[in-house]
Parts: C-alpha cells; structure tokens; sequence
C-alpha cells in the first residue's frame, strides 16, 4: 500500500512538474518577444505563436485528450503517428506558402512552415502520457525550455522570425527524447479517438468562441480602453490555467481508475479535487490581489484605472470557475465527451445576450461592457458545469433517482454500476 502511495504521489508530482515547465516554456517566449521586440515585432511573433497554439489546441481535443480518455486497465495507450503526416505536414506545407507570400523569402517559408514542430512534440508528448512515460515528458520539456533560451542567448538577432525559429526548432529537438518503440497491441485507431475527438473540438470551439466574444465585440462597438487591462488580468491568471491543464491530464491518465469506481468514491474523489482546486484558487487570488494594493500605484494611470477593476473581477471569476475544471476532466474521462457541449453551449448563449447587454449599457450609461458578460459567464459556467457533472454521474449509476446527486451519493450504498466504462 505504502509503495503504491509512493508511487502514485511520484507520477502525480511529475505530471505537474511537466505541465510547470511546459507552460513556462511559452511563458518565457512571450515575456523574452516582449523584452527584445518592438511594437510591430512583437505583434508578428505573437500572431504567429497564436496560429501555433490555437492549433496545438484543436490537435489536444480531437486527438490527444480522447486517446488519453480510451486508456485501458494498465494505463496504456498508443497513438498512431500517421497523424503527423496527414494534419502536420499540409499545415507545414501552407505555412510555407503563406511565410513566401508575407515575406518573399526561404528564411520565411522555414518560419512559418516550422510551427508545425511544436505541435508534433506536443503529440509525442500526450503519447508519452498515454504510454505511462511521464518522466520523458518532464525531460522533453525541460530540453525545450534550455535549447529555447540557448537559441535565444546564442542566435537572436533582434527580429521576429528569429524569435520564432528558436522557439519552434527547440521544440522540435525536444522530440528526440520522445521517440520511442510504441506497443502496437494497444494502439487505437483514429476512428475510435475521433468518435470522441469530435465531440470535445466541438466544445473546444465553442469555449473559444465564448472567451473572445465579449472582448471583440465590445472593442468594435464602443471602442473601450479596459480591453488591455482584462488581457493582462487573464494573463495574471496564468497559474491556474496550469493547475487546470494538470487536473484535465491527471484525470486522462487515470480513466482506467474511474471505470473501477462506483459512482460515491468518483463523486468523493471530484468533491475532494475540487476543495483543493478551489483553495489554491483563492490563495492565489487573494496573493494576487494584495500584490496590486500595494504595487499597482508603479502602473501607469490608465493601466491602473483599467487593472482597478478588471483584475478583481477576473481572479474572483476564476476562483468561482474552479472547480468547472474538475467537472470537465471527469465528463472527458469516463468517456462522456458529449455530455460536454451543452454546458459549453448555454455558457454562449448567456455570454452573447450579456455581451449585447453590456453594451447598450456601455452607449447609455458609459459603463464597462465586459463586466456583466466576464460575471454572468462565470456564474453560468459552474452552474452548467454542476448540473452537468450530476447528470454524468447518474448516467453512470443507471439510475435517475432525485437523490443521485454529488451532495448525496456519500449517503447511498452503491454498488459498482454495470454501466460504468470500462464494462
């Protein structure tokens, strides 16, 4: 029991480890684009590490997080690497294309071809997971980070694209340390990832939709000066977009787990993540907040006013929002990607009403459009995210008693459903 203790808190410190270094990896490209760029440098190297990211993402739902989600009784997974050839190389092959149309160079075809290398790492990466090779993970990350600040300390020479490649041909030397003999008995096949994958892109566009609604509406409209100061706040918050990703990636990688669980030890364990997810919120929050009182006088006037305001409200939405984490890792995990999107959906519909809202609030009176769309959505996204973490659970108790909910399955003596995945 003690080496099984031991061994669990080992792979859970690595995965955390892992996530720490991979988000502070792009943490440090950003803040060094920052350091060295101009303005119009800058803007290139941020859109470019956005098309990047926004596709690494689309790549995690639909491929990496399902075959996480299909992990068998041993924690095994493997993920056929024919994907990198048939979504990796065509994105390789525009980027090419549009770098020459943008800059008329091969320098700028390599560029913008080269984003393609992150998003293969970041595949191998979640195999890895999948494989139970979280301490390749770690190194692969680690190598990253080193070769990017060597590129940048040795190479740069004050221009995005150089920027650029040192950040996407590091994480292409990363991939050397994840490169290893898969298991073909456990590989899955695409369309069985797909058959979840498509409902989790599905989700994963519509959260992106609800993130950025209410900040380019309320730009074109009313032309708000807060945008920047809420843009800051969000990347304040960074911290717990990390803990986030590492509960999503924990509760992936033990799926095998909760298929064994009945429906009160799943609802102990989520309740139990959740405390935990919700406490470090709010420490952080208030660490956050108390920082501001006393060195945001060292802000601009304008950036002060904004920062006022914007930051309170996004820490605060964050600590209400998150527990939702908790509920979304375990809707993915027990294999109920579907039961995803309606949350997601009613999230949208409030955030486009209390967008429009906000707005005519904004023309009448000249207040600041993004608050009530930033505190409505909060509020909706845990209430939707609850109700939905107790319709997930009933599904897998085979039951629809009024009782079987998470505040009282600790009361009810339940067996092992014979609809819980894994059967």
């Amino acid at each position: 029991m003690k080496t099984r203790l031991v061994g669990a808190l080992r792979n859970n410190g690595l995965v955390f480890l892992d996530q720490l270094v991979s988000s502070g990896t792009n943490a440090v490209a950003i803040l060094t684009a920052a350091a060295m760029l101009g303005v119009q440098e800058l803007n290139k190297y941020a859109l470019i590490q956005l098309v990047a990211t926004t596709l690494i993402a689309l790549q995690r739902a639909l491929i990496c997080e399902p075959s996480l989600s299909l992990n068998d009784s041993d924690h095994r997974a493997d993920i056929s690497l024919r994907w990198t050839a048939s979504f990796w190389l065509p994105v390789g092959i525009v980027g090419a294309a549009a770098g020459y149309a943008l800059w008329g160079t091969i320098p700028g075809m390599v560029t913008l071809a080269s984003i393609a290398l992150p998003g293969i790492q970041d595949l191998l990466r979640y195999r890895a997971f999948g494989l139970g090779r979280v301490l390749r993970t770690v190194i692969a990350d680690s190598v990253w980070l080193i070769a990017f600040v060597s590129a940048v300390l040795l190479a740069h020479n004050g221009s995005s694209e150089s920027l650029v490649l040192a950040w996407t041909h590091s994480a292409g030397v990363s991939t050397v340390v994840l490169f290893f003999r898969g298991d073909r008995r456990r590989l899955r096949s695409h369309r069985e990832i797909f058959a979840r994958g498509k409902y989790q892109l599905t989700e994963w566009g519509i959260a992106a939709a609800t993130s950025t609604i209410p900040l380019f509406v309320a730009q074109a409209v009313v032309a708000i000066s807060s945008v920047g100061a809420f843009r800051l706040a969000q990347t304040l918050t960074g911290p717990l977009n990390t803990i986030s990703s590492f509960v999503t990636v924990k509760f992936l990688i033990d799926a095998p787990s909760f298929s064994k669980m009945d429906a009160s030890e799943s609802a102990r364990y989520v309740r139990r993540a959740n405390l935990a997810l919700t406490a470090v919120a709010a420490i952080y929050a208030a660490s956050l907040l108390t920082a501001f009182l006393f060195l945001g006088r060292f802000l601009g006037s304008v950036a002060h006013s904004g920062m006022s305001y914007a930051l309170p409200i996004t820490v605060l939405s964050a600590v209400v929002t998150a527990p939702a984490a908790t509920y979304t890792a375990y809707t993915k995990a027990v294999g109920m990607q579907k039961s995803a999107i309606a949350p997601r959906v009613a999230v949208l519909v409030v955030n486009v009403i209390t967008t429009a809202i906000g707005v005519a609030m904004a023309i009448a009176w000249g207040v600041d459009p993004l608050v009530l769309p930033i505190a409505a959505t909060a509020i909706t996204l845990i209430v939707a995210w609850r109700i939905t973490f107790t319709r997930v659970a009933n599904r897998r108790r085979g039951i629809s008693s009024p009782r079987a909910v998470p505040g009282y399955l600790d009361d009810v003596d339940t067996k092992p459903s014979a609809s819980s995945l894994g059967e």
